[in-house]
C-alpha cells in the first residue's frame, strides 16, 4: 500500500487483523484497491453516506458520512456482513437491495433508523464482479417538513370541512378546483359535480344582468371582493341568496393563478330582513294610524259640538215651519247634511279605530239596494252604476255605515279613475273556497263568503300602484283632489270584519276590487227596521244641563224647553253644585258632559247625589263611550247621549234616566 495514506494502512490493517479470513478474498482486495485508487479519498467528502458490499455481502468500504449517520467505527463494520452491521428495519432495505441489485436493478427505499432517531432514504446499484455500492441522505428534516405538513394540512381540512361556510378555490381560468364539503348542503349537488366548471354556469338562467357583469368583472379584474349576492338555484329547486368574498392569488412571479374565498348562505338572513322590513312598515303603519286617530278624536270632539248645534236648531224650526213652506225643504237639507256629517266623522273614527262599530246580520244585495241612489249622486251623471245582484246571496255580519262607507270610497275611487262617460259595474255571488284565494297582503283562507266587487273602465294601474293601493296617505291623485285615506279605510274595514280583498288592474284595462266577506251562519237579529216618525216624548220634569260649550248649553236648554221640560243650565261642574244646593225643588235629571274644567263629569254626579239621591243621570260627550275609559270610570248603567244628537235621541235618554231612578 505504498503512497497509501497512513490512516488508510491502519484502517486495512485493521480489518485485516479482525477478520483474517477475509483479507485475502478477492473482493476485499478490491475494496482495498478502490480505497488506494485517486477517487477513493473523495468518498470522505461525500455528504451523503457510502457503503459497499462484496459478492458475500460483506462491507468492503464505508466513508465517514456513513460512521456519523450509523453511529458505528468503520472497524465495526467492514468485512462483516450487512446482517451484522445494520438494525433490523434498515436491514430490511438493505437485504430488499441485494436481492434487486443481484438481478442488475438499482434500488431505493427510505427507513427509519432506531439507533440514531433519523430517517435515511437508501440508493443501492449493482457493482461490478458482485455485490453493490449503496449511498444514504439523512432526510430527517424533510420527513419533519412533510409530518408537519400533512398535520397543518389535517388542522387546515378539518377547520374547512367543520365551518358552516364554503370554501372554494378558482385557477386562473375562473374554474373550480376545490369545493368544500358544505357545497352539497348548499346546491344539493356533489362537489366534484362542479370541479372544472365556472363559476358562471351556476348562476340561474333568469339571473339579473347586473349579477353577471359583477361575476364577470371578479373573475377578470383579479381584485378583492366582498359580500357579493348572487341567486342559487338549489336542486330541490328553491332559490337561495349566496354571499360570496374572495381575494386573487398570485404566485412567486406575480402571475394570477386564481381566486380564493368563501361562501354563505344568507337566504335566511334576507328572510328576516325582509321580515323586520315588513314589521317596521307596520310599525310605520301602526303609528300613522294612532297620529290619525289621536288628531280624528280630539277634531271630532269639537266638530260633534258644531254639528249638534246646526242639527238641534234645524230640527226645532222645522217643527216651527209649515211641511210645504219652501223654507220647510230647506231647513230639512241642513238637518240632513248635518247628519251626513256626523256620520262622516263616525267613520273617520272607526278608520283610525277610534271608533266602536256595531256589526249587524244584513242581507247585502237589500243593504247595497239602499245606497244605490247615494252613489249615483256621488259618481255624477256621466258615469252609469250598474246593480248585478246574486241569487241566494248569503249573510253576512257587519256594521251597516261600514259597508255604506265601503261602497261609497270604492265608487269614488272608480269615478276618478273614469275620464269622461264612463261605467261602474257592483255585483254580489256566494262563492265557496275550496283552497286559499291568492288575496292583498294576506290570501283568503278556504270556506264560504259573499263577493262584494266593484268594476270600472277607467285607466287601470301598473303593479307599483297596485301594490301600495292600500298604504295610508298614497295617492296617484293631484293636491288637494285625494287624502289618500279611502282605500286604506275599506282594506281596515274589511280586515277587521274578518274578509279580503283581491285587486285586478292593469293599464288601461280598468279595474276590479273584489271584496270577500265570510258568511254568517250564528244567531243574530238583523238591522232593525226604522220605527215610524212620531212626536219626542217629553215631560214636566226638572232637568240640570251641564256643558263647559256655551253653544251646546243653550242648544240643550233650548231642546229640553220644548220638549216642556223646566231647565237648569250651569257652565262648569262648580256653578252645577252651587245652582243646585240653592234649588228649593228637587232635581230630577243630570244632563252633564264627561270631560270638563274644575272636574269631570262622574265626580260631578257623586256631589249631586249628595245632594239628590234619587237624580237620574243622562252623560253626553263628542266622544265614543269606550274612548273616556281612560279618562274616568262611567256608570254603565246610566244613558250615553252621543253628540251630534236629535231631538228624538235626548228625549229617549232623558225617559230612560227617569224610567231608571
Amino acid at each position: 500500500m505504498a503512497g497509501a495514506p497512513d490512516h488508510q494502512k491502519r484502517r486495512t490493517a485493521t480489518v485485516t487483523s479482525q477478520h483474517p479470513e477475509r483479507a485475502d478474498t478477492p473482493d476485499f482486495q478490491s475494496a482495498r484497491h478502490l480505497e488506494e485508487r485517486p477517487f477513493g479519498p473523495a468518498l470522505e467528502h461525500f455528504t451523503d453516506g457510502f457503503f459497499a458490499c462484496d459478492a458475500n455481502w460483506c462491507l468492503v468500504a464505508v466513508n465517514s458520512a456513513a460512521e456519523r449517520v450509523l453511529g458505528l467505527r468503520r472497524e465495526e463494520m467492514i468485512g462483516r456482513e450487512h446482517t451484522e452491521v445494520f438494525p433490523d428495519a434498515l436491514r430490511t432495505c438493505v437485504l430488499d437491495g441485494c436481492h434487486r441489485v443481484a438481478d442488475g436493478r438499482p434500488h431505493a427505499c427510505e427507513q427509519f433508523h432506531a439507533p440514531s432517531g433519523r430517517w435515511l432514504h437508501q440508493r443501492c446499484f449493482p457493482r461490478q464482479g458482485g455485490g453493490m455500492f449503496c449511498y444514504f441522505l439523512d432526510i430527517t428534516d424533510r420527513k419533519l417538513a412533510e409530518a408537519a405538513l400533512r398535520a397543518s394540512e389535517e388542522r387546515y381540512r378539518s377547520l374547512v370541512e367543520a365551518t358552516s361556510d364554503l370554501i372554494w378555490e378558482v385557477d386562473s381560468q375562473g374554474r373550480y378546483t376545490f369545493l368544500s364539503r358544505k357545497w352539497e348542503e348548499m346546491c344539493g349537488h356533489p362537489a366534484e359535480h362542479f370541479l372544472g366548471r365556472s363559476p358562471l354556469e351556476l348562476l340561474p338562467d333568469d339571473c339579473a344582468d347586473e349579477t353577471r357583469r359583477q361575476a364577470e368583472a371578479i373573475l377578470a379584474n383579479r381584485q378583492p371582493f366582498s359580500a357579493l349576492e348572487v341567486p342559487l338555484a338549489h336542486r330541490d329547486g328553491r332559490r337561495r341568496i349566496i354571499e360570496v368574498s374572495g381575494v386573487p392569488v398570485f404566485g412567486a412571479d406575480g402571475g394570477f393563478q386564481g381566486l380564493r374565498g368563501i361562501s354563505r348562505d344568507v337566504s335566511e338572513r334576507k328572510r328576516i330582513e325582509a321580515e323586520q322590513q315588513r314589521l317596521q312598515h307596520q310599525l310605520l303603519h301602526s303609528q300613522k294610524l294612532e297620529s290619525i286617530g289621536r288628531l280624528a278624536s280630539g277634531v271630532a270632539h269639537d266638530f260633534n259640538n258644531m254639528l249638534s248645534i246646526i242639527l238641534g236648531y234645524a230640527e226645532i224650526a222645522l217643527d216651527k215651519v209649515a211641511p210645504d213652506s219652501s223654507l220647510h225643504g230647506d231647513l230639512a237639507e241642513i238637518a240632513s247634511a248635518a247628519t251626513r256629517s256626523a256620520e262622516i266623522t263616525r267613520q273617520v273614527l272607526a278608520f283610525a279605530r277610534r271608533e266602536a262599530v256595531n256589526p249587524q246580520v244584513l242581507d247585502l244585495n237589500r243593504s247595497v239596494d239602499a245606497t244605490l241612489k247615494m252613489l249615483r249622486r256621488l259618481i255624477g251623471e256621466d258615469i252609469a252604476l250598474v246593480w248585478q245582484p246574486g241569487n241566494r246571496v248569503w249573510p253576512v255580519r257587519i256594521d251597516p255605515s261600514q259597508l255604506d262607507q265601503i261602497l261609497a270610497n270604492l265608487c269614488v275611487n272608480a269615478r276618478d279613475a273614469i275620464t269622461g262617460p264612463g261605467r261602474i259595474t257592483i255585483a254580489s255571488e256566494a262563492i265557496d273556497l275550496d283552497r286559499p284565494y291568492p288575496a292583498i297582503r294576506s290570501d283568503c283562507p278556504p270556506g264560504r263568503f259573499v263577493l262584494l266587487s266593484v268594476t270600472d273602465n277607467g285607466s287601470g294601474m301598473d303593479d307599483a300602484t297596485r301594490d301600495r293601493l292600500f298604504e295610508p296617505f298614497y295617492t296617484t291623485k293631484g293636491t288637494g283632489v285625494g287624502t289618500g285615506l279611502g282605500l286604506p279605510t275599506v282594506f281596515a274595514i274589511v280586515r277587521q270584519n274578518g274578509g279580503c280583498i283581491d285587486v285586478e288592474t292593469a293599464p288601461g284595462a280598468g279595474t276590479t276590487v273584489r271584496i270577500f266577506l265570510p258568511r254568517h251562519q250564528g244567531e243574530g237579529e238583523s238591522a232593525a227596521a226604522p220605527t215610524p216618525a212620531g212626536p219626542p216624548p217629553g215631560g214636566r220634569e226638572t232637568v240640570l244641563v251641564v256643558d263647559d260649550e256655551p253653544s251646546i248649553l243653550r242648544l240643550a236648554g233650548r231642546m229640553l224647553g220644548e220638549l216642556g221640560y223646566r231647565v237648569l243650565a250651569a257652565s262648569s261642574p262648580g256653578q252645577a253644585v252651587a245652582l243646585a244646593r240653592h234649588q228649593a225643588d228637587p232635581i230630577d235629571v243630570l244632563l252633564t258632559d264627561v270631560v270638563m274644567p274644575e272636574m269631570n263629569g262622574h265626580d260631578l254626579i257623586a256631589r249631586m247625589r249628595g245632594l239628590f239621591p234619587g237624580i237620574g243621570l243622562v252623560y253626553m260627550s263628542g266622544y265614543a263611550p269606550h274612548l273616556l275609559d281612560h279618562l274616568i270610570v262611567l256608570d254603565n248603567d246610566s244613558p250615553f247621549l252621543r253628540k251630534p244628537f236629535t231631538l228624538k235621541e235626548l228625549a229617549e235618554k232623558i225617559r230612560q234616566a227617569l224610567a231608571d231612578r
